[in-house]
């Protein structure tokens, strides 16, 4: 049987060709028992021969598989069928159509022809009945024109129920937009039973998806780190809306999940926003990703869930991992009550007024720190922080190198000063301490500022740095110094850093003054 897809297939590309190449060779030396490889000119094209087990109904029966190679094998599946007269079996079509997972949704680039054959042959050995398909002759009706297997829509359940217990068709759904017949038949009793662990079941066994907007937490690195229920919302969405879709089209890949990707993002968020909306209007499936966690939690996301709940559509999460949670729970800091902040402003001036917020308050802080801006954030929470307050840098969370860096905020600036860490950073500063603030006396001010001027700082510099780290006011704080050091640093001490310099002002202005009548002087004088 040769169907449109085979006949109209492209040439294989290299990585195919060198793929099969080396797949023939080891099936040369070691094939797999039952099966005979029936040598051709075509490598695009196996026919292979399937002997039935000893012990099973098949038993010494002999059929042919027909293997038609994709030109992107193995990243594509390639179709296999059953040359007619195909066996008689629960799950395989008179016309060699067979409904196996691992030809479909859950193939991987890792399988190769000899996995294929084992699990046909397991399939057939453990049925325990020769019949079709209860849909056999209308789903071969269908296929009359040539169709491919590929082309239709496979729901799969248990194995168990491969006898009179399969619904009729007029009981199975069919997918949206698609006007193929879906067949419901069993997984892979062996091989794929590993590999389908973190497929989704039909939407018959869990509840259907309604209608809204999803928001679908993703990994944050591991691809391993994601939910059965995310899985299945990707794959019933009519569209998923994707921050960066080359990113996104890994996760998917990995997952055999073939919903379309639509890009938004912070630069086109307004425009998509309105073209989103529409859609949801009409009913649709909308799932929102972000490269990593979850969407609007630094990431976009936040002014579409505005737009639905303002025109009454539903928004639903679905909750995956998040960075500073992970670095949260392990960080050893206190988990009672903490602020997450996120990224600070580009702009020295909000950035400082929002960290000297955090430095008052009680509670854990959390932010994400660029790699490259590390070190100028650890110089400044350690001036307004203080150099003591305990810090965790969370780098890289759930992938190969993840690292978790403890110590106070001086070590950290000090640790970090001679090399710029890779890949994504979450820091957490602990709490201020609920014990009341107590100011430094007299003497204490004294000490500090004897430390300062004695390594260099001038008298206005050193103020400065012991207001900053103190709750006592800087005029306080200059008088001190002017009273105890004034004398010893003359000149120096003269010029009052709260105020004005009034003097330097005058004397700057006369000397404009000055240069300006030369300036008339000498130009008369050419003039006369």
């Amino acid at each position: 049987m040769t169907s449109s897809s085979a006949t109209s297939r492209k040439a294989l590309s290299k990585i195919a060709c060198n793929r099969l190449q080396k797949e023939l060779v080891e099936w040369q030396v070691n094939p797999p028992a039952g099966f005979k490889h029936k040598v051709t000119d075509n490598l695009q094209r196996w026919v292979i021969e399937v002997t039935g087990a000893p012990g099973t109904l098949y038993a010494n029966e002999i059929y042919q598989l027909q293997v038609d190679f994709p030109e992107h094998y193995p990243m594509e599946a390639p179709q296999v069928i059953f040359v007619p007269p195909a066996p008689l079996h629960p799950h395989i079509y008179s016309n060699g159509h067979i409904c196996l997972d691992i030809l479909y949704d859950s193939w991987s680039p890792a399988m190769t022809v000899s996995s294929i054959c084992i699990s046909i042959l397991s399939m057939l050995s453990s049925s325990t009945v020769k019949q079709r398909p209860a849909d056999n002759d209308r789903y071969v009706k269908n296929c009359r024109n040539g169709r491919s297997p590929k082309e239709t829509t496979w729901w799969f359940h248990d194995d168990k129920t491969v006898q009179t217990a399969q619904p009729s068709l007029h009981s199975l759904s069919v997918c949206p937009n698609k006007a193929s017949i879906i067949p419901f038949c069993s997984s892979s009793p062996q091989i794929s039973s590993e590999l389908t662990d973190s497929i989704p079941q039909p939407p018959s066994k869990q509840g259907p998806i309604e209608p809204g907007l999803y928001l679908v937490g993703t990994p944050i690195g591991n691809l391993e780190d994601i939910t059965l229920r995310a899985l299945r919302v990707l794959k019933s969405a009519h569209v998923i809306l994707s921050e960066d879709t080359r990113h996104s089209g890994k996760l998917l890949h990995h997952y055999s999940i073939k919903t379309p990707l639509l890009s938004y993002h912070k630069f086109n968020e307004a425009q998509r926003g309105q073209t989103v909306l529409k859609r949801l209007k009409e009913g649709e499936i909308v799932a929102l990703i972000s490269d990593a966690g979850m969407p609007g939690i630094s990431d976009p996301g936040t002014e579409l869930a505005k737009l639905c709940v303002d025109e009454n559509i539903p928004v639903i999460p679905i909750p995956g991992p998040s960075a500073f949670v992970a670095a949260l729970s392990a960080s050893g800091l206190s988990t009672d009550e903490f602020t997450f902040v996120g990224f600070l402003s580009k702009h020295a001036g909000s950035r400082r007024e929002r960290l000297t917020v955090s430095a008052n308050e009680a509670t854990t802080q959390i932010f994400y720190v660029p790699p490259h801006k590390l070190h100028q954030f650890l110089e400044e929470t350690s001036s307004l922080f203080g150099y003591s307050r305990k810090c965790v840098i969370a780098r890289e969370i759930t992938k190969i190198h993840e690292e978790f860096w403890r110590g106070t905020l001086g070590e950290a600036e000090e640790a970090y000063s001679t090399h710029q860490p890779k890949g994504e950073i979450t820091v957490l500063i602990e709490g201020r301490e609920d014990s009341p603030v107590v100011a430094p006396s007299e003497s204490q001010l004294e000490d500090e500022l004897r430390d300062l001027i004695s390594s260099g700082h001038s008298l206005s510099t050193a103020v400065k740095l012991v207001a900053e780290g103190t709750s006592v006011r800087r005029k306080t704080i200059y008088s001190i110094a002017l009273k105890k050091f004034g004398k010893q640093l003359g000149s120096q001490s003269d010029a009052d850093p709260c105020k004005p310099q009034i003097d330097d002002l005058i004397l700057s202005n006369y000397k404009a003054v000055v240069h300006a009548f030369d300036f008339y002087l000498a130009t008369n004088r050419r003039r006369v």
